[in-house]
């Protein structure tokens, strides 16, 4: 996966990125061709942690928004959260859109229930209990 940061937070230093990054690469199987921007904002809603769109779903291309204000480990899983989502988008299981569809079906906006965010849920804690950011 080739990425480019854009915007700085102190409370993750670039090489703690990578693996993140790296690791989240590894476990979910995202392709060695995919694209990621990953942009640390001060714009966000302070309740809101990140986001992931797609930029160029023909590039293979992603980027992810994260809010500088979270701490570290809060920062490390909203990425790995973020990450899910990437992998969804890039296996086209997840095409957004007003609605966004799931595996070719429409989903509403009840955020608690969207299969999309249970995954990624579920793949985030998993991902955190398995990080070991010291290999």
């Amino acid at each position: 996966m080739i990425y480019e940061v854009e915007g700085r937070t102190k409370n993750i230093s670039l090489a703690l990125l990578d693996k993140v990054l790296c690791f989240a690469q590894d476990y979910l199987g995202i392709k060695e061709t995919a694209v990621l921007t990953i942009k640390f904002s001060r714009g966000l809603d302070e309740h809101v942690c990140g986001y992931c769109d797609e930029v160029d779903i023909d590039e293979d291309w992603v980027e992810v928004e994260l809010n500088t204000t979270l701490k570290r480990e809060s920062m490390i899983a909203t990425i790995f959260h973020e990450m899910v989502h990437v992998q969804q988008i890039l296996t086209k299981r997840l095409v957004q859109g007003s609605p966004s569809t799931w595996n070719g079906i429409e989903y509403g906006n009840d955020y608690s229930e969207l299969p999309w965010e249970i995954e990624a849920y579920d793949l985030e804690e998993k991902m955190v209990r398995e990080f070991n950011p010291n290999v």
